[in-house]
């Protein structure tokens, strides 16, 4: 399936979100993690029009999961190697409400690139929030400095989401505005 067909399926009115993520059938805890979050969004709000802008890393054709509804597209290289297909993708499909970035160093990596990319795109209007959720929160003394550079750069997106306490007060003492932490 090509992006001609996904970009058939997307002409329709309302709220639209994506998510940046990996996707079944790839073998991946976040992976699932997405597919149930769409699953419960869209069971709250059919009508909202989701996209996963997903990993290559088991090929570049497009699909969509018909179960969902979802359009699945693959989108970037991991370990922020290229964000500019996602980029490339979204001038095409059209902006989207929400990109709700699901986060973990082992798909990302820590370079500032997809920091970047959120940017960018948020400054076309490609998107019109940037959402960042934090599977992976690390202390300074973890000695994993990238990874702590990646951190203090999360006042860029509009929210972060954590899945503790401990996670958000450690981003607040690496200088993360506490309204942002979610």
């Amino acid at each position: 399936m090509g992006i001609d067909i996904v970009l058939k399926w997307t002409n329709r009115s309302g709220i639209s979100v994506g998510f940046l993520s990996r996707y079944p059938p790839m073998h991946c805890g976040v992976g699932e993690y997405t597919k149930m979050l769409v699953s419960a969004l869209k069971s709250i709000a059919p009508w909202i029009r989701v996209h996963v802008f997903t990993s290559t890393l088991i090929g570049e054709v497009p699909w969509i999961d018909e179960e969902l509804g979802v359009n699945v597209i693959p989108s970037f290289i991991e370990k922020g190697k290229s964000y500019s297909k996602l980029q490339d993708i979204l001038s095409k499909i059209g902006d989207v409400d929400i990109l709700h970035v699901q986060h973990e160093y082992g798909i990302f990596g820590s370079n500032n690139k997809l920091i970047q990319i959120l940017e960018k795109i948020q400054e076309e209007g490609l998107a019109r929030k940037t959402i960042i959720t934090m599977h992976t929160v690390l202390h300074p003394y973890s000695n994993r400095e990238e990874e702590i550079r990646f951190q203090k750069e999360l006042n860029a997106v509009d929210a972060v989401i954590v899945h503790s306490v401990s996670q958000e007060f450690e981003l607040q003492s690496q200088g993360i505005e506490s309204g942002r932490i979610h």
